[in-house]
C-alpha cells in the first residue's frame, strides 16, 4: 500500500514509545550533511551513503530525541534569548562573522 501513497511516513525508530518518522530523520540527516559541508569538515561525501554511518547517525538522533523527552517530562525550559544567542553565535549560521538569515 505504501507505494500507492496510502502507507504514510514510515517509522525508522521508536524512542520510549515515540515513533520517529523517516521524514524527520532525513531532515536531520540532510542538515548534518549541509553542516559538515558548511563548516569545511573533511568528511568524504561518500561516507554519508554508507549504511553504518547512517545507522550511527540514527542512533545519535534517537539519543537526542530521548534527551528531548526527558527535558519535556521534567519541565526543563530554555529562554527565547538563550535560543537566539545560541543561533546567532553558531558558526554555520554566520557569514563574515555575523549571523546570516540566509545561512540559517
Amino acid at each position: 500500500q505504501e507505494y500507492l501513497g496510502a502507507g504514510g511516513d514510515p517509522v525508522v525508530a521508536e524512542v520510549a514509545g515515540e515513533e520517529i518518522p523517516a521524514s524527520e530523520f532525513y531532515r536531520y540527516y540532510s542538515q548534518l550533511e549541509r553542516s559538515a559541508r558548511a563548516m569545511g569538515d573533511p568528511l568524504d561525501p561518500a561516507q554519508f551513503e554508507r549504511a553504518d554511518f547512517r545507522r550511527a547517525q540514527l542512533e545519535a538522533f534517537a539519543r537526542s530525541k530521548l534527551v528531548e523527552q526527558v527535558a519535556r517530562r521534567e519541565g526543563f525550559r530554555i529562554s527565547d534569548e538563550a535560543v537566539v544567542q545560541n543561533l546567532t553565535q553558531t558558526p554555520i549560521f554566520q557569514a563574515d562573522g555575523q549571523f546570516s538569515l540566509e545561512a540559517y
